[in-house]
């Protein structure tokens, strides 16, 4: 988390800056740049990730969920923005208008923090029932043997 906040701090800075030094008017820098690097981070993630399996093998996530919001919130976020900064006050950011972005950036984190917490975890009887059987399994080879 501290890594990503850090390798996107410059960008961070630059969409805090331009706005607040030209009256909080967009700027022709700040929105674009948010933009344009997360969508470069997003492919080249998916490159690399792509890349990095080894021909033959397929590897699969194990929270899809996670992935899915996040995908879902972002879309909306850029669809948000894009009609904040061109549609509803063109190129002026209100206070209301930053304070909703504000408000849907923290449910992003909670959301993607519960759904990385709470989706895809097996109960307690379940996970019991699948450690004792491959606890057996163990137990049955090392008796054949």
């Amino acid at each position: 988390m501290f890594m990503v906040l850090g390798s996107f701090s410059p960008v961070i800075w630059i969409a805090i800056m331009e706005p607040v030094s030209k009256g909080f008017h967009a700027g022709d820098i700040a929105p674009f740049t948010i933009m344009g690097s997360s969508a470069f981070n997003l492919l080249v993630a998916l490159g690399v990730a792509i890349v990095a399996v080894p021909k033959g093998q397929v590897r699969r996530t194990k929270n899809l969920w996670a992935l899915l919001f996040l995908a879902a919130w972002s879309l909306g976020l850029f669809t948000w923005i894009y009609l904040s900064l061109s549609v509803i006050s063109y190129g002026v950011i209100e206070a209301w208008e930053a304070l909703i972005t504000l408000i849907v950036f923290i449910l992003i984190i909670c959301h993607n923090i519960a759904a990385s917490a709470l989706v895809g975890k097996l109960p307690k009887n379940e996970s019991a029932i699948e450690e004792y059987q491959s606890n057996f399994q163990l137990y049955k080879t090392a008796i054949q043997k």
